[in-house]
């Protein structure tokens, strides 16, 4: 199956950029003082908060389109470029959830922020 392709024209920021490993671990904390710990997945689940230029009106509108109509509001996974690894990963919009902030008083320039999820 073709996942669809995070756009090229979007411009990777490094403002507030990290990477989070989500928490993998079970804790049973027994009465006698002792904690176990076990690994709920076998894999690990990353979370990274990214900010993407938009250079003009006519790219914010071309990714929310994106965004809508191709990852269904959000909701679908697609091929993403990892910017530190230099490989591409299955991601998805965490919650589909999008903020846009335009970069000039005229609207014509524009970041968009989310937070990107994956399976590492």
């Amino acid at each position: 199956m073709a996942y669809p392709v995070f756009p090229d024209y979007a411009e990777f920021l490094l403002d507030d950029y990290q990477i989070d490993p989500v928490t993998n671990i079970d804790r049973t904390e027994f009465e006698d003082g002792y904690i176990k710990q076990d690994p709920i997945n076998s894999r690990q689940r990353y979370r990274s908060p990214v900010r993407y230029r938009l250079h003009t009106l006519a790219e914010q509108l071309a990714f929310e389109t994106w965004r809508v109509s191709d990852l269904r509001f959000g909701a679908l996974w697609f091929q993403w470029y990892d910017p530190v690894y230099h490989v591409a990963r299955r991601a998805r919009i965490e919650q589909g959830k999008v903020d846009y902030t335009p970069l000039t008083d005229r609207f014509d320039e524009w970041t968009v922020a989310f937070t990107i999820e994956y399976w590492g």
